[in-house]
């Protein structure tokens, strides 16, 4: 075999595992719908309950790794310009280098956790508080309007 013929090979192979891979993923999850319809006819899919707010520990994890990142970025940098103004690295404008991934890497997985937290948040929680809000002033307007029929007897009954 001659090394083009290698390549194609080896490409086919590769395109090949990732489409059975992607494949068997589809094929699950019409089985899950397919399952969950069935059920919904029949009258017995309960649905699952919404996801809770993620923990703070989330939060605080991703502004502590994210700060690291910052601060081994400008690190790095600063060591990168100090390399390529010593002519040792010409190839790396402002100082710009390989070297750099090791503060990028921090930097970026910690916003990837904030982005989780930030996302995690469930669609319907700011529902819920609307609902506590409705339901206290729900209350209060009834308890004014308790208020107003007392005084307005209280009137009849001096007339």
């Amino acid at each position: 075999m001659n090394a083009a013929m290698t390549l194609i090979l080896a490409c086919v192979g590769i395109f090949g595992l990732f489409g059975l891979l992607l494949g068997f993923i589809l094929l699950m999850r019409y089985m899950n719908y397919r399952e969950k319809m069935k059920l919904a006819e029949k009258g017995v899919y309960v649905p699952k309950e919404p996801k809770k707010k993620p923990k703070k520990g989330l939060l605080i994890a991703g502004l502590v790794i994210t700060f690291i990142g910052i601060f081994a970025t400008i690190i790095f940098w600063v060591f990168g310009v100090s390399v390529t103004g010593s002519g040792m690295g010409n190839y790396f404008p402002l100082g710009f280098g390989p070297w750099m991934l090791l503060g990028l890497f921090p930097l970026l997985l910690g916003l990837i956790l904030l982005l989780i937290f930030v996302l995690g948040y469930p669609s319907g929680s700011t529902n819920h508080n609307q609902q506590e809000f409705t339901s206290i002033n729900n209350e209060e307007s009834a308890n004014a309007n308790e208020d107003d029929k007392i005084d307005f007897q209280e009137e009849e009954q001096e007339i």
